[in-house]
């Protein structure tokens, strides 16, 4: 992104309407610009002048005269490669030379949101799988438009024309689609849908390189921290030390004497030092002092683990799932109990926000995974209208759900807000660590009753958790409802929606697949102060683990085979049994007996995935393989879905080895890298993936790998070690190699 210079007054962008596909006339020096609002279904053409010749932030293509075109990426770039994907996908179907198309990030506009989330967002492994046929309309329609110009300017008919890598061809006559742009900015858009052949295409289906490659490896990407406003002042903040603290005061005049200290200020979540120069404020932040009204009760994840454990002695709570027959007891019986704990995101890049408020306008730049919530956030503490608040979305140094909070945006707001100038808040990696949102602790208590061959299976459950829709929908809620609707309204309606979602992310990959003639699981909610958020595969991280864990252990009471147990029972869901059989052949499960190796299958975000875990055990673990396979339908980027496959294995072995945020005192006890390492080098396994061909529509890979390494690896523990991992993570029990 290009620094905005404290100085410029910059003219809002023209409006777009949501209902058409739409070609901005920029006159004669800029081109053409094409927009496809991915919440519409129409296709009819109209044309809109654009008040900035300079501005095209409602488009989705834009073709200059010269140089090459640019396609606005509509959903957040965190490393997982959807700019490559859809830029891909437009390039299919426009047949224009991905390598030369400039990808870069949306803005916030109403413009771009998500089909499924009803506002602009990225997250639950749905930005491929609910726009790539969009993608490939749009390509089209710009294909058929930029034909339909050429008709026009060489005045033959449009039957004689066909395109070629950017140009339009009549004999041995050549057009770019650059020299198309004027004639193109006047005419009829033409609507057309593009028909994927994967045997004759140039980029689906195929291993292609990325599009952000070269800014990485360059360090030209841009990232929260790298870009926003010209000298903006830096921030840092002093959260509150415990859950339930709230600021009184601070030693503010002390702090005001150390060099570049500008402001000190109470926020809501604390207090802010702002400075000429970040370190300046880091530097500062060590000479803080501050008074605070403490919270009457302290949480302890201990006794926490303990009420949880308590809740559900008895298998009871709110049902959430009640399958079949009810709970009968039959030869054989097994309980046990499993948890998993808090975890943070851990994204290698802080959370931060640059904010410029001025009088009756705002600039925002930040990486985020939800840009249709900031202007509804800044409009609400500054009372600046929504439309007068300019939001850029940086590339993000990791999500992974962290992002879909704007905490640190709020606070940015609330301090720019207060000084009247442009502001860069840097959370250290300790604040990020400390004050966050985690992945809940869930507890579990399971019990199964079954016959001699355990085809008849019974299963009763109770969960102990807490809700991270009860924190989320309303923010949800608020972000999707217009500004006229204020800010009380749409927290009522987030309030009223929780009565039908509450417990959306609790059951989520809870139910066994495997043929049980009965199964009720239950809920015990909780509400402990600890702040929440969605993480990488979100309730499937925990169920998966639960389920597959305890399947296995029927599986052991029998003395069946754990793979051919799943494959006996999944004979009726072929696709998952498909993956199980390709994950079997490429372990060599048969030759290993399954010795020292460990099996998981789960179906999330409308994929199946399988994995199975190798280890060794002398007096420490050592981790030797990992074979994972995905059906996650037509794979349009199949390197691309490979690479989240290894992600997968590392994200999720870390998590199920290592990962661990404890409370003390109502306090975070984990605060960087060396107290919640992550796997290294030398640990990491041998990783072999498998992405399974087929025909059927796209569905996700970002996240349905992740659930099924932690059920995978503690059967492995148990096939080498004969001892049962049920409480995360495994360095709790065992030394890590």
């Amino acid at each position: 992104m290009k620094n905005i210079k404290s100085d410029e007054d910059k003219e809002n962008p023209s409006k777009v309407s949501r209902r058409t596909f739409l070609k901005i006339t920029a006159g004669t020096s800029a081109g053409v610009t094409f927009g496809f609002p991915l919440t519409s279904c129409s296709s009819n053409g109209s044309n809109v002048t654009s008040k900035n010749h300079n501005e095209f932030t409602n488009a989705w293509i834009h073709i200059p005269e010269k140089g090459f075109l640019t396609f606005t990426c509509p959903r957040s770039e965190m490393g997982q490669g959807i700019s490559t994907g859809l830029a891909s996908l437009i390039c299919e179907a426009m047949d224009y030379p991905l390598n030369l198309l400039e990808v870069i990030n949306a803005p916030a506009d109403k413009v771009y949101a998500h089909k499924a989330f009803k506002m602009q967002g990225t997250g639950a492994s749905l930005s491929t799988s609910t726009e790539w046929e969009h993608m490939l309309k749009i390509g089209a329609s710009i294909r058929a438009t930029l034909i339909h110009a050429a008709s026009k300017k060489l005045n033959i008919p449009e039957s004689s024309l066909r395109t070629k890598d950017g140009f339009v061809l009549y004999k041995k006559q050549s057009i770019s689609y650059q020299d198309l742009s004027k004639v193109a900015a006047k005419v009829e858009v033409k609507s057309a849908t593009h028909k994927l052949d994967i045997k004759k295409s140039k980029y689906i289906g195929k291993n292609i390189k990325r599009v952000d490659n070269l800014k990485k490896v360059t360090g030209k990407e841009q990232y929260g921290i790298d870009g926003g406003i010209k000298n903006s002042l830096s921030a840092v903040i002093i959260p509150f030390p415990e859950f339930g603290s709230t600021p009184l005061s601070c030693n503010e005049s002390e702090l005001l004497k150390l060099e570049g200290v500008r402001h000190v200020l109470k926020i809501p979540i604390g207090f802010a030092i702002i400075a000429d120069k970040y370190w300046q404020a880091i530097k500062a932040k060590e000479s803080f002092k501050g008074k605070w009204k403490r919270p009457k009760t302290l949480f302890s994840t201990k006794e926490y683990e303990k009420e949880c454990k308590a809740l559900t002695k008895n298998f009871g709570g709110k049902e959430l799932l009640n399958e079949g027959s009810g709970y009968k007891k039959l030869d054989h019986e097994v309980e046990a109990e499993y948890s998993v704990p808090y975890l943070a995101h851990a994204t290698l890049e802080p959370q931060n926000a640059t904010v410029w408020v001025k009088k009756d306008e705002a600039f925002v730049w930040l990486p985020t995974q939800s840009p249709g919530a900031v202007q509804p956030i800044v409009s609400e503490i500054t009372g600046i209208p929504r439309e007068k608040i300019k939001v850029e979305s940086s590339s993000l140094g990791g999500g992974f759900g962290r992002r879909g909070e704007l905490d640190a945006l709020r606070s940015a707001t609330e301090i720019s807000h207060k000084i009247k100038k442009p502001v860069k808040l840097i959370y250290s990696r300790e604040d990020d660590m400390k004050y966050g949102f985690y992945r809940p602790y869930v507890f579990s208590k399971i019990k199964a009753s079954f016959n001699k061959d355990a085809s008849d299976i019974y299963w009763k459950q109770s969960i102990a958790t807490q809700s991270i829709a009860e924190e989320l929908l309303p923010k949800m809620i608020s972000s999707m409802t217009p500004s006229w609707m204020g800010s009380t309204l749409p927290k009522k309606l987030g309030e009223f929606a929780l009565l039908f979602a509450d417990s959306m992310s609790i059951k989520e990959g809870a139910l066994a697949p495997y043929n049980l003639k009965g199964a009720q699981i239950l809920w015990q909610k909780t509400n402990p102060p600890v702040t929440t958020q969605f993480w990488r595969s979100v309730g499937h991280s925990q169920n998966a683990f639960f389920v597959e864990c305890f399947i296995d252990e029927i599986a052991h009471k029998v003395g069946i085979d754990p793979m051919k147990f799943r494959e006996s029972r999944l004979k009726e869901n072929p696709r998952q049994l498909n993956v199980l059989k390709k994950v079997k052949k490429m372990c060599g499960w048969e030759e290993k007996k399954g010795k020292s190796l460990g099996l998981a299958t789960h179906f999330s975000f409308k994929s199946y995935a399988a994995a199975v875990v190798e280890v060794e055990y002398k007096g420490s673990l050592i981790l030797k393989n990992v074979w994972i396979a995905l059906d996650c339908g037509l794979a349009l980027n199949p390197d691309g879905v490979h690479a989240q496959l290894m992600s997968s294995v590392i994200f999720g072995l870390t998590a199920a080895l290592l990962g661990k945020i404890e409370v003390e005192k109502s306090t975070v006890v984990q605060s960087n890298f060396d107290h919640y390492p992550l796997l290294t080098m030398a640990q990491t396994p041998n990783i072999y993936t498998e992405v399974i061909k087929s025909i059927e529509k796209p569905t996700g890979a970002g996240e349905p790998g992740v659930p099924v390494i932690a059920p995978a690896l503690c059967n492995a523990i148990f096939s080498a070690t004969k001892k049962r991992i049920r409480h995360l993570p495994v360095s709790d029990h065992m030394n890590i190699a």
